[in-house]
């Protein structure tokens, strides 16, 4: 770390919101997928601490997709990243579906393969394939960022918030196709938002006060509105249900913990230690995605993997909870550094930038010719 050049004009908080919002996704598929909420009896201790852990690290995605749009508005659009970024996607999930293949050779058989090597192509990965379609997108998004005022912008962002995320959840109906959140229409909604905030500094105009107010008070409001509801209907007709019409990701209130977040790292001012520390681990973050939710990892390791945890007394659950989402941060970053090292050795992103210069070229080449032709014609 003594030896780490830092760069005065790079925002750490963000890169540290980058490793918290892939702490919370660990988070949510500890709890759900590992099997934790499922297993929980109804209106204890436990279930609810276990929620309300949910609850608070719910607007993990949505974070991601506004950091996308914070940093990527104004900045120079390179497909060399998207290239290198594909590459890293389809090694970990062929490594994945190459590994499982040697343990379940029965189940495993070529299309498997096919989707590891395409993942931009099919469900995989369902942020990598939005990401990929929307990241072809940013220049026009960028654009229309840049060309509207702020009371047109304003009102763009505030139509989007209306259709795309209060009437959705009003109505507890996918009326706009923007599947709950789990598509590139909904984390291109939260680009053009990133974008919006960044481009008229909003995030200097609120105070950190505010920031960790509203997060907490939307988290309150969407925990609250489960339990009280359940609580209601249980009094009432004696039936026990899972409710939550806020715990999605196009939920308003789960909108308003992300851009909080957002606003709030954007101005943290960490001291040059922790700015080493961010500098060395936040590369690793989104790896940290692929590696735990590569093909066959969630249904043959984390499916039901802790549900040992529910029997555990509550408080000391959700320390083992955040431990075990630490530990696997650990893990798989570990993991990732030794992928850096074979992909500098094997010198991916020299090769990423020859892609992305063959193409650009031969772009260029085939309107240069068109051009010609239209002038002898």
């Amino acid at each position: 770390m003594v030896n780490i050049k830092l760069n005065p004009n790079r925002n750490y908080g963000i890169d540290f919101l980058r490793i918290l919002s892939m702490l919370f996704v660990l988070l949510l598929h500890i709890l759900q997928h590992g099997g934790i909420l499922t297993n929980l009896e109804k209106f204890s201790l436990g279930y609810n601490l276990a929620w309300f852990v949910e609850v608070c690290a719910y607007c993990a995605v949505n974070c991601y997709a506004l950091i996308s749009g914070f940093i990527g508005y104004n900045s120079k659009q390179k497909y060399s990243n998207i290239i290198n970024l594909y590459f890293q996607t389809a090694f970990y999930a062929v490594l994945a579906t190459g590994i499982f293949y040697f343990i379940y050779p029965e189940e495993i058989g070529l299309k498997p393969f096919v989707k590891a090597v395409f993942p931009f192509a099919f469900d995989a990965y369902w942020y990598f394939r939005a990401y990929f379609c929307m990241f072809f997108f940013m220049p026009f998004m960028n654009k229309i960022i840049e060309v509207c005022d702020f009371k047109l912008l304003t009102k763009l962002v505030s139509l989007f918030v209306v259709f795309f995320s209060i009437l959705p959840t009003i109505l507890r109906y996918d009326i706009y196709s923007t599947d709950m959140g789990y598509s590139v229409l909904w984390i291109s909604i939260l680009y053009i938002i990133g974008g919006y905030i960044k481009k008229y500094e909003l995030h200097k105009k609120i105070s950190n006060f505010k920031c960790v107010l509203l997060y907490f008070g939307a988290v309150f409001v969407t925990f609250g509105q489960k339990v009280i509801t359940e609580y209601v209907k249980f009094a009432v007709s004696g039936e026990v249900v899972n409710e939550g019409m806020f715990i999605k990701y196009v939920s308003p209130t789960i909108v308003i913990c992300a851009v909080s977040l957002l606003c709030f790292f954007a101005k943290v001012d960490f001291k040059e230690g922790m700015k080493k520390f961010t500098t060395i681990i936040s590369p690793f973050a989104f790896s940290v995605y692929l590696i735990h939710t590569a093909p066959f990892v969630s249904s043959k390791i984390m499916k039901n993997r802790f549900i040992a945890y529910a029997d555990f007394n509550p408080i000391i659950m959700i320390l083992v909870v955040f431990a075990t989402a630490i530990g696997i941060f650990m893990l798989c970053s570990l993991i990732d550094f030794i992928r850096v090292q074979l992909f500098r050795l094997l010198k991916v992103k020299k090769l990423s930038i020859k892609i992305e210069n063959f193409i650009t070229a031969l772009v260029n080449k085939i309107q240069i010719k068109k051009e010609f032709e239209q002038i002898n014609s």
